[in-house]
């Protein structure tokens, strides 16, 4: 598997006290190289490229990237957003973030034989960057820009987005609200910033019952994530027979994380992400890419993105070890207990709908 990452992604300043900084990825790398694990045979660390203007235009207006590039050089800080900041380096750093997602499409698409993978440990993050506007810590839409070259540059025909942070990725949905080629699946606290991602926001036109959101209540532990995945992602998958997967990976779902309420810890995210690599399995889907987005407790972060990563791995390495694994949850026995009865009611009504 490819690991993307690049030390000028440190560059893109938010101010003093913001959740969103450079920590984050100093922690992440930092527990990468403690671990010695891009230093193992299958996993390579890949420098990103930085994407061109008509890339970034493939998701965002030319007027909105104009205004990012614009507010970027004035040698002071700007606001997108009460949340959202352009420092001197933030138009280079947001273009080498989504650069770095598609040099990671580059990288495995195209592969008939062989599974292959990559993790795009980027910032600024993406998933709540609209067409004409960013929000939410978010410049450039990477994980929809990398859905969007792949379908262009590559025989990529039907895409699968899983997003696993706490807060629902409104601009993604957006993107593809209306598009039957890509099925956007997201977990997230709710009600909760941004205020999206009811279970009644299923998609429009071709893009209906392409939508699906899980919108837990506070509190939501891995038996809720696990039994969604196992109920009703993982047929909705195997309906829908994906070429591409790309996981918008959030760590603030994790219970250590200060700008949520959800209750994971790093071992769910390795069983989050078994159970999402055995749907490709299942669906001879060769092709799997993750993107960082949020995360704020710099030691759970970490921790997270590692389990993510094992598990990753284990789809280029060693299939059986996946099945073995899938088939330890497919048989785990869920109490239904604490936040699971009102999570399963939200659970159940999206079974209804979407099979």
């Amino acid at each position: 598997m490819y690991i993307i990452y690049d030390d000028r992604y440190l560059e893109h300043k938010n101010g003093p006290g913001h959740p969103e900084n450079p920590g984050r990825l100093r922690a992440i790398m930092g527990m990468l190289k403690g671990q010695h694990l891009i230093e193992k045979k299958d996993i390579e660390l890949i420098a990103p490229y930085k994407a061109k203007t008509k890339d970034i235009e493939l998701i965002h207006d030319p007027v909105y990237i104009e205004k990012v590039r614009q507010l970027s050089t004035r040698g002071y800080m700007a606001y997108l957003d009460p949340d959202t900041a352009l420092s001197e380096k933030s138009y280079d750093c947001a273009l080498l973030a989504a650069g770095g997602c598609m040099k990671g499409i580059d990288m495995i698409c195209g592969k008939e034989d062989e599974n292959s993978c990559f993790y795009a440990i980027v910032r600024p993050p993406g998933h709540h960057a609209f067409r004409d506007r960013g929000s939410g810590f978010c410049i450039f839409n990477n994980v929809a820009i990398a859905c969007r070259y792949a379908q262009k540059k590559h025989p990529v025909k039907k895409t699968v987005i899983l997003d696993f942070d706490a807060h629902h990725g409104n601009a993604t949905q957006d993107a593809f609200y209306e598009d039957g080629d890509v099925l956007y699946i997201s977990f997230h606290q709710y009600p909760h910033y941004p205020g999206s991602g009811s279970p009644d926001e299923i998609g429009r036109g071709s893009g209906k019952y392409r939508t699906l959101n899980f919108a837990f209540r506070q509190g939501a532990s891995r038996h809720e994530y696990i039994h969604a995945c196992r109920s009703v992602v993982l047929p909705l998958i195997l309906r829908f027979k994906p070429s591409l997967m790309l996981i918008s990976a959030g760590y603030d779902s994790h219970q250590q994380d200060p700008l949520s309420s959800l209750g994971l810890k790093e071992k769910d995210y390795y069983d989050i992400s078994i159970l999402a690599v055995f749907s490709c399995l299942m669906t001879s889907c060769r092709n799997i890419g993750v993107v960082l987005e949020g995360g704020y407790d710099h030691s759970s972060t970490a921790r997270s993105v590692i389990s993510t990563i094992e598990a990753l791995n284990l789809f280029s390495v060693d299939e059986n070890r996946v099945k073995r694994e899938a088939k330890r949850l497919l048989a785990l026995d869920i109490p239904e207990s604490g936040s699971f009865s009102s999570n399963n009611e939200i659970i159940e009504n999206i079974k209804k709908v979407f099979l």
